[in-house]
């Protein structure tokens, strides 16, 4: 089987998922003696900027939010539906977790709100055309 777009998008959503464990490391190396404490035993927690909690949380959402994207992809090629609704649907989906983990990170309510909702819709989309398209039997 062909590689698809919607392949290719998963693959740089788990690039760009892997990518968002690097705002937390900056934030802790951002702080007094941040190196020093990260090759230490860290017996104490450093105080952080509020950006970071948010950068871990964004990270832990985008994580529990690729597997059911995955899933939704790898179903739609196994199935051989490909159009330009899924490829829409993965593309949108890519870009509105994108803006999501900006938002997220940078305190942007209610628009990560908005962004993590239309990533649903995103995912939807691709479900639909799955069902309209597929033989299931």
């Amino acid at each position: 089987m062909p590689v698809t777009f919607e392949l290719i998008i998963l693959l740089v959503t788990t690039v760009w998922t892997l990518s968002l464990a690097l705002p937390p490391f900056v934030a802790r190396l951002m702080t007094p003696k941040g190196l020093t404490w990260g090759l230490s035993n860290r017996d104490y927690e450093p105080s952080l900027p509020p950006w970071h909690a948010r950068s871990n949380r964004a990270h832990s959402n985008m994580v529990e939010n690729l597997t059911p994207f995955a899933i939704i992809i790898v179903v739609a090629h196994i199935a051989g539906v490909s159009n330009d609704w899924t490829q829409g649907g993965a593309l949108g989906f890519l870009v509105l977790r994108i803006l999501h983990a900006i938002c997220y990170i940078g305190g942007l309510t209610p628009w990560r709100t908005h962004a993590f909702n239309l990533s649903l819709v995103a995912e939807g989309i691709i479900l639909s055309q799955i069902l309209l398209h597929a033989q299931f039997l």
